[in-house]
């Protein structure tokens, strides 16, 4: 079974489209999407509509998914800025409110057996009520993930939210396309 793991898209729509073209090209059986299709880039809605059209594809629920389906944090956390709460707005201000319901349909976790391995797609590491994310340590060691990710029995992990790409081992295997 082929799988491709993609994250945080972050509405660039075109890195978005040449990635799918490379993607399609090689085949697959399952695309997985860990989170943040939207955010940050100029082309929420555009992006959303390509992934939603997108064969055999798997998406959980990023940082940014979240804020436009349950709305911002409140009272604004002190790690948002001001400007980062307008482009949120911006950003929801774009997207089809219909979209929120296909949205809140996106799991925080989804879990698989490929061939005896237990893999789990995640954004980031989830606090207790498995519907939050906890902090970002940034240059994380096995030791660090080990930690974030001590509620997940998985022996594969792959998840996103920091950006950068890693590939570790430790309690489990801990891929971080970027």
């Amino acid at each position: 079974m082929r799988i491709i793991v993609i994250t945080d898209v972050h509405a660039n729509l075109p890195a978005l489209e040449a990635a799918l073209e490379s993607i399609r090209a090689e085949g697959y059986d399952a695309l997985f999407h860990t989170g943040d299709t939207i955010g940050i880039g100029p082309y929420p809605a555009e992006c959303l509509e390509l992934l939603l059209n997108t064969p055999n594809i798997h998406f959980v629920m990023g940082n940014h998914e979240s804020y436009f389906v349950d709305g911002l944090p409140t009272p604004q956390p002190s790690w948002m800025s001001d400007g980062e709460v307008q482009h949120q707005h911006w950003t929801h201000a774009r997207l089809d409110p219909q979209m929120r319901s296909v949205l809140a349909e996106w799991p925080y976790l989804l879990e698989h057996d490929f061939e005896g391995v237990k893999t789990a797609f995640v954004h980031y590491g989830l606090k207790p009520s498995a519907q939050d994310f906890r902090p970002v340590i940034r240059n994380a060691t096995a030791a660090d993930l080990d930690n974030v990710f001590a509620s997940l029995d998985a022996a594969l992990i792959f998840y996103g939210h920091d950006h950068r790409a890693s590939d570790l081992k430790g309690r489990a295997r801990y891929v971080n396309p970027g």
